[in-house]
């Protein structure tokens, strides 16, 4: 009887240590199958991930009721120009095309899309306008590798003098700028974006400015 006990466990000793080393073997094969799977679904979908294009900004949308020819802008708007979070708000738009533009196409209705005047086979669109309500033109022109001008032509007059430059030193105010004796210009003493403030031939007011060196 001893021995019936003895040979047994010997016996299954040596089929587990098959059994096992089988299994082992499975299992390194599984794995490393497994690992391939893995890595082939992760690159996979790294470049699904570099294929999808970025959700579009949605443009937030104040309500001002003001009948100023250039409404003074809303809170909100206010504290991003405070804690600089533009770019996260409008993207690119943050930056390339200035904060006038910005408080144009969020407190104002557009009359019509960007309507383009100038195009260059290498650069794109160099030179736009944009109509707002109010009777506001917004008007950008872009110089490849040196900066950008811009203007707006506003409905605002000399009766509406002081509700335009509330608004208009907000919008353009800047800790490098200083203005000259007259109010009719806002620039920095070097690089930066210079301001100039006059009355066209139909004693309206319009704001043109270059940003550059």
């Amino acid at each position: 009887m001893r021995i019936f006990f003895i040979v047994i466990p010997v016996a299954l000793l040596f089929a587990c240590n098959g059994a096992n080393e089988d299994t082992e073997n499975g299992s390194v094969q599984n794995k490393n199958i497994t690992a391939q799977s893995d890595s082939d679904s992760t690159d996979a979908t790294e470049e699904e991930q570099e294929e999808l294009p970025e959700p579009p900004i949605e443009i937030p949308r104040f309500t001002v009721e003001s009948d100023y020819c250039l409404p003074y802008p809303h809170e909100r708007f206010l504290t991003w120009c405070e804690t600089d979070s533009l770019y996260e708000v409008f993207g690119k738009n943050g930056i390339f095309y200035g904060l006038i533009y910005n408080y144009l196409i969020t407190h104002l209705d557009s009359l019509n899309t960007k309507q383009v005047d100038k195009t260059d086979p290498d650069w794109g669109i160099l030179e736009w306008n944009q109509n707002f309500s109010n009777g506001l033109v917004f008007k950008y022109i872009k110089h490849p590798e040196a900066g950008a001008n811009a203007e707006l032509r506003t409905s605002c007059t000399i009766k509406n003098r002081k509700e335009f430059y509330e608004t208009l030193s907000v919008l353009i105010y800047s800790e490098d700028n200083v203005w000259n004796e007259d109010s009719t210009e806002y620039s920095p003493d070097g690089a930066g974006c210079h301001y100039n403030i006059e009355l066209d031939d139909d004693s309206l007011y319009t704001v043109s400015w270059y940003c550059g060196c």
